[in-house]
């Protein structure tokens, strides 16, 4: 019974927001404003994470590289 419940309070919720959302009227209006605002933060989130990723993935081509010339080091100074 608890999982019905829950189940018909989610699916209330998104009518309610999808209702929301399609309206003209000042709360519809202001739903759509949030959601356009949350999309341009996930965006910003998503780039943050991308450019942080190739950030790592530079680091760790720097770390290879200089690993490299320290084997190549070694083996001349043997």
């Amino acid at each position: 019974m608890k999982n019905k419940k829950h189940h018909i309070a989610i699916i209330t919720a998104a009518l309610a927001a999808l209702f929301a959302s399609g309206c003209t009227t000042p709360a519809g209006q202001k739903v759509q404003e949030g959601n356009q605002q949350a999309n341009q933060v996930m965006d910003g989130v998503d780039s943050a994470n991308s450019t942080a990723n190739r950030a790592a993935d530079t680091a760790n081509t720097t770390a290879d590289t200089v690993n490299k010339v320290n084997e190549t080091l070694n083996r001349f100074f043997k």
